[in-house]
């Protein structure tokens, strides 16, 4: 599996804060109401800095990793074909430029930029970004997870294994079928 150089590794996250400073921060807290839409239902939001940021994401990723297929959230709910792109592209960017849409819409700073990279279908690096505090997560196959904030680098570790009984976790039950909810809440 080819990992990315630093150097691509740099160029996507200067292009994620590069794309966040021009299309979504300015945004935040100052959407009208007919810059957001809904996609499948209610709470699933999209607003002009979703879409604006993805069509910058998307072109800057191709400048970058020439030839690489690309994945939105949004290109991809319009065209759900798109997603076989992962699979079967050499390198595949997957993108979610507003991670948190419903959050972002309703002027909450609870919201992030997603970026990975799929080399035949296997994650080779990610990043989540936090574009309201300039904060960074970052992970290479193989290297580890590093979190980039105003005090500079550091790794990011696990607290080990445990046993179950003392495993801590939160699964937003608005993921499961509605069938499957009441199921979810039964011990």
């Amino acid at each position: 599996m080819t990992a990315l150089t630093q150097a691509e590794a740099d160029a996507l996250i200067a292009l994620v804060r590069e794309t966040a400073a021009r299309a979504i921060m300015p945004r935040f807290r100052q959407l009208a109401p007919d810059e957001i839409e809904t996609k499948s239902g209610p709470t699933d939001l999209v607003t002009v800095a979703d879409r604006e940021a993805e069509a910058l994401l998307a072109e800057g990723a191709r400048r970058i990793l020439p030839g690489c297929a690309v994945v939105g959230e949004e290109a991809s709910a319009a065209d759900p074909g798109l997603l076989s792109g992962i699979e079967t592209s050499e390198t595949c960017v997957i993108l979610d430029p507003v991670d948190g849409t419903a959050n972002f819409a309703r002027g909450l700073a609870v919201f992030g930029v997603i970026l990975a990279v799929t080399r035949r279908g296997e994650t080779v690096f990610g990043l989540l970004y936090d574009p309201v505090c300039d904060d960074l997560v970052l992970a290479h196959r193989g290297g580890g997870a590093q979190y980039l904030g105003a005090g500079g680098r550091r790794a990011l570790r696990t607290r080990g294994p445990r046993p179950l009984r003392q495993a801590e976790g939160l699964v937003p039950l608005s993921l499961a079928a509605p069938a499957e909810r009441a199921e979810s809440l039964v011990p």
